[in-house]
């Protein structure tokens, strides 16, 4: 299994608690990723379904730590098409201003080595556009 790394950071005009609160709003998550429904089954446990009609790629998440004081979230996926973690970290700058940090670290079955970098390109695309889409 082809292992795909990378982190994003970005500033956005909101305080750090709204911040982590609205981004961790899964049901609405949907509204800046790109390509993305959600179902969520709890407040704990979600899947995303990214891509186009049946071409969706299935991404069953649970939320593996919490942490509403440092304001840090970490998902786990647990297949059955993309496995690993997302982590979410929310930074105040200032007032009415915080930093967003955004890791994927994804497991994904039969995709081979040499298509790796092509694939982290693509998920650093992907999710700078979904954090762009947030901070407006």
């Amino acid at each position: 299994m082809a292992e795909v790394r990378f982190s994003l950071e970005a500033s956005v005009p909101l305080d750090a608690d709204e911040a982590h609160r609205l981004m961790c709003d899964w049901a609405d998550h949907a509204r800046w990723v790109p390509f993305t429904r959600m179902d969520v089954h709890s407040p704990d446990r979600f899947t995303a379904w990214t891509g186009v009609g049946r071409l969706a790629l299935e991404d069953n998440m649970t939320v593996e730590f919490r942490d509403d004081a440092t304001r840090h979230v970490r998902v786990v996926k647990t297949g059955p098409t993309i496995t690993g973690s997302a982590e979410f970290r929310f930074r105040p700058v200032d007032a009415g201003r915080c930093v967003v940090e955004w890791t994927e670290a994804v497991g994904i079955p039969r995709l081979p080595r040499f298509m790796v970098p092509v694939a982290r390109w693509g998920g650093r695309i992907g999710f700078r556009l979904a954090l762009r889409r947030f901070a407006r």
